[in-house]
């Protein structure tokens, strides 16, 4: 073998082994951020986004329910507004608010601005820019108390020019408003309920029609099934009108709920 081959088998060799570390050290790498990401981001189920007007239980008497979430990217605050609904008549809770976002900003400073019987609202300051998630910790101030947390993402949020302290009667008006845009949405969703059910019906009495129409041509045994199926249309149309009555029913509820709020405002 000449000199010059020599060197070209040397220099493939080691092109060749940096490229094998190089695979070998990806794949290490790769392993080890799967295994270990939970312990780097704490908790594998955390950061997935708390739906909005959904209550989540806290335990087997309180709930949570996230009216909004606000945040102001020129101030760097947020504000978010909690429902809370506590079964238990016999407790007094005082709650404890923290949090972190998921890049590891726990320097956070959790202002609540109204504690009332049902509603808290709190100020997020020292959010700073590029944040992506946050993590808001519920914590009652009680002997063995779990937490809450609810999450919220940079897309989620709801952006506003500037966020001021309102009064308690302002933020109570706010809190209605977004009951009656709640109940007015559900109502329009009802509403479109009842139209399928109305085409559903009206399906079924042409299909009846058509039934009664080839009787003209039928036997005896013919119109006989004929007739068993009509009547099992007929139950079937009885039964959507009785869930059109419902769904009106709710619809007026609605409506009622509707107008007290408005009273309020």
């Amino acid at each position: 073998m000449s000199e010059q081959t020599k060197k070209y088998s040397a220099h493939t060799a080691t092109k060749q082994n940096k490229m094998l570390f190089a695979l070998v050290f990806i794949i290490i790498f790769g392993y080890a951020f799967f295994f270990f990401s939970g312990f780097l981001f704490q908790d594998k189920t955390e950061y997935s986004v708390t739906p909005l007007n959904t209550p989540k239980a806290y335990d087997n008497s309180r709930t949570f329910e996230i009216v909004s979430w606000d945040f102001s990217e020129s101030q760097g605050l947020m504000e978010v507004m909690l429902e809370v609904t506590n079964k238990n008549f016999e407790t007094i809770d005082t709650y404890k608010f923290t949090g972190r976002t998921k890049d590891g900003n726990n320097k956070l400073v959790f202002t609540p601005v109204l504690e009332e019987s049902g509603l808290y609202v709190i100020q997020i300051s020292g959010l700073k820019e590029g944040w992506n998630n946050l993590m808001l910790q519920v914590t009652l101030e009680a002997e063995n108390a779990g937490t809450m947390k609810l999450f919220t993402s940079v897309d989620e949020v709801t952006y506003v020019d500037k966020i001021e302290t309102k009064s308690k009667n302002d933020y109570y008006i706010e809190k209605y408003k977004n009951d009656i845009t709640l109940l007015g949405n559900e109502n329009k969703t009802l509403e479109q309920d009842i139209v399928q059910f109305q085409e559903k019906i009206n399906n079924i009495e042409n299909a009846n029609a058509e039934l009664k129409a080839a009787q003209a041509y039928q036997t005896e045994a013919e119109i006989d099934n004929s007739n068993k199926q009509i009547s099992q249309n007929e139950t079937t149309i009885s039964t959507y009108k009785n869930s059109i009555e419902d769904v009106k029913q709710s619809i007026n509820e609605n409506n009622s709920k509707i107008g007290k709020l408005n009273e309020q405002i």
